[in-house]
Parts: structure tokens; sequence; C-alpha cells
């Protein structure tokens, strides 16, 4: 049997554990900070210093600690977001002793393979199929601005093989799918459906992706096609990259280019410096 992912979605930078090294080399790519600090170390050597070490490692520390201290909280947000949808209630169908039942699951419990019970405004929780609507037609009506910013409604449709029909077909355990592998394109569905007497041909149309919102619809059935990470939304989120500013980046251009130039002036001059000396001081043997 295939492994799936749970339902559970995480959009967080940090954990608990990796907090403090990740938020911490996040603040070191900005150069200006790397110079400080490296000026700080020198300070703390009687050879370099002119001035207290604490003079330039203490403002230095205080930005890091207020940077460290924003994306924490940034971070804090998400995680409550988080924790919000996750444990967000949906009504699952369940056969128990040979009778269907209603069971409140949170949405980080669905499982593929479980059918679920829509009702009008419910945000829907995974990528499903529409297996049956309280519309005699099938149908039923998603929003998906939230996915691809259009605000106007998508029809989406119950195959007639289960339309009007799915608790029977539950009853008697006869349905099977077979769909494609996650695909982050969100207009892109294909597979069947088959009950033991007939197969029928699975479409876009009869599709829904976590995210949307199931509107001016009622007594809609769905079968969870895919969770969690493997759901359309989070395939197309990526994997989370560390980003600076773009007047972070600028900034750190300027940096780099300033102590390539410093560098590259203090060996030019110690050079010069260096064959002005032994030219000047050339008779005087007893100095080397």
């Amino acid at each position: 049997m295939a492994e799936y992912p749970n339902n559970k979605i995480r959009t967080t930078k940090y954990t608990p554990l990796n907090f403090l090294p990740l938020a911490l080399f996040q603040q070191l790519t900005n150069i200006l900070y790397d110079v400080y600090i490296f000026t700080a170390v020198l300070q703390a050597f009687p050879q370099f210093s002119v001035n207290s070490p604490f003079a330039a490692g203490i403002p230095t520390l205080f930005n890091i600690i207020v940077g460290m201290v924003y994306e924490g909280n940034a971070d804090a947000k998400r995680s409550k977001t988080d924790a919000k949808e996750n444990s967000h209630k949906i009504t699952k169908v369940c056969i128990v002793n040979g009778e269907i039942v209603n069971k409140h699951v949170l949405s980080e419990e669905l499982l593929v393979g479980d059918i679920i019970k829509l009702e009008n405004n419910e945000w829907i929780p995974a990528d499903c199929l529409i297996l049956s609507t309280g519309d005699a037609s099938g149908a039923c009506y998603i929003r998906t601005d939230s996915l691809d910013g259009e605000r106007n409604l998508k029809a989406k449709l119950a195959p007639p093989m289960t339309q009007g029909s799915i608790l029977k077909e539950l009853e008697g355990n006869k349905l099977s799918t077979e769909y494609m592998q996650p695909d982050k394109n969100l207009w892109s569905f294909s597979g069947q459906m088959s009950n033991g007497k007939a197969t029928e041909k699975l479409e876009l149309k009869h599709f829904v992706p976590r995210g949307s919102l199931l509107k001016h619809s009622l007594d809609v059935y769905a079968m969870v096609l895919y969770t969690g990470a493997q759901t359309k939304i989070v395939l197309n989120q990526g994997k989370y990259k560390f980003k600076n500013s773009n007047f972070t980046k600028i900034l750190n251009e300027f940096m780099l280019i300033n102590l390539i130039f410093m560098i590259a002036l203090i060996i030019l001059m110690s050079q010069i410096m260096n064959r002005t000396w032994h030219n000047s001081h050339a008779n005087h043997y007893y100095i080397f």
C-alpha cells in the first residue's frame, strides 16, 4: 500500500530546535553586521584596539537581537495560522456496524480515501473528488481567489456514477479510483472510477483543490485524493527560501565592493611603502 502524507500543513520557517542557528544565520547574511562584528573582535586585541570592543559590538548585537525577535514573531503568527487551519473541524462520513454516520474530525486527521461532507461557504480542506451534491444535476460551485486570484465562481460536477447514489455505493464498498500522481498544475487532473460494474473517466470538472471555497452549494460529498504536502496549493508554495529585502541586497553589494577595494588598496599601499622604506634605508644594513 502506498504511503500518503497526513493532511497537516506547516508554513513556518523555523522549529524550536533550529530557530536560534537559522535566525542568527539569516541576520549574518547582512555583510554590514559581519563587518561590525569583525571590527569588534579586532578591538579586543591591544595591537589593533583604538576603542573598546563593546562600543562596536553592543549596537551590532542589539540590531541582530531585534532582527531575530522580528523573525520569531512573524514565524509565531504563521504557526498560529497553521494551527487554526489544521484544527478546522470537518464532517467525515464513516460506516459503523453497516450504518453510515457523520463524524467530526480535525482537518489534519484526514487521510487519502476519506469521504467528507461539505456545506455552503466551507473551505475545501484537501484536494478532493466531488462525488455527489444536493443539486439534481450534480453541480456545485467553488471560488478559487486564494489560489489564482479569480473571484468568479467555477462550476464543478459530480460523476453520474455517484451523483445521488453515493451513500448506497459506500454501503456496498464498491468504489475504487485511479488517478494521476501529485502535480502542482492547478488545471490538470485525470483518472477513472469504477464500481465493479462500470468505469467512468474523471476530469478536472470533477476535482476541487484545497484552499478553494464552496459557494451556493449544499450537501456536497467528496473523496480526499491528495493530502498535506501533496496538495496542489502546497506543491506550488515549494520549499521556503530565506530572502533579503532589495535594500539589503543592494547594501551587501556596495559593502562587498567597498571591502574588496579596501583590501586591494591596503595590499597596494603596503607594497609601495615597503618598497619606499627599503629604497630609503638601503645603507642601514644594521636595521635589517
